[in-house]
Formats: structure tokens, sequence, C-alpha cells
């Protein structure tokens, strides 16, 4: 009866040893539910947070686009109007070389009128 009785109590803090580890466990189990409930609710937030970043980096994507489109319509007009510029410095630079030419003849004339008028003003 000894030995039953020493087996009864070995038996019994065994179990209560045992138990003792289960509701540890339990609650390490519980603990680990939490923290995924909360992973779990951050993933979300992360999940929508990402989302919105999204959306927003479209929006850039679209804005981006639309300023190059108006950059390269504006580096066509500044290429069309540096054209025109220079077309007309051109034209403006042959005029006055043309009216330049026109001056040196008139100053010639003027010069051989005035050798002229000289030559005329000794004779009288």
């Amino acid at each position: 009866q000894n030995e039953v009785k020493r087996l009864q109590d070995s038996l019994d803090s065994m179990s209560s040893s045992h138990q003792e580890i289960v509701d540890e466990l339990k609650s390490e189990n519980a603990e680990l539910r939490d923290d995924i409930k909360m992973a779990n609710e951050t993933l979300d937030d992360q999940a929508e947070e990402l989302s919105s970043l999204d959306s927003e980096n479209h929006e850039l994507k679209s804005l981006l686009d639309t300023i190059d489109r108006s950059k390269s319509a504006l580096q066509s007009e500044l290429a069309l109007l540096k054209q025109s510029y220079t077309e007309q410095d051109q034209q403006i630079r042959e005029q006055f070389g043309e009216k330049d030419a026109k001056i040196e003849k008139l100053e010639e004339k003027f010069e051989k009128c005035n050798a002229q008028l000289e030559g005329l003003k000794i004779e009288l």
C-alpha cells in the first residue's frame, strides 16, 4: 500500500507538473494569438497605406507625363522661335548690307560731286 501511495503521489506530482506546463503553453499560445492578431492588423494598415501610396504614385506619374508633354511642346515652340529669329536676323543683316552698299555709292557720288565742285570753284 505504501508503494501504491508513493506511486499515486508521484503520479499526482507529475500530473501537476504537466498541468503547469500545459497552462504555460496555453498562456504562450494566447500571447502568440494576440501577437498574430496585432501583426495582421499592422499588415492591413500597411496594405491600406501601400494602396494609398500607389494611387498617389499613379497621380504623380500622370502629372509628370503632363509636364513632359508641356516641356516637349515648349521645346518645339522655342526651336521654331529660334529659327524665326535666325531668319529675321539674317534678313536684317542682308538689308543693312544692301543699305550700306547704297550709302557707299552715294558717298562716292558725293565725293565726286565735291571734287567737281572744287574743280569748278578753281576754274571760276
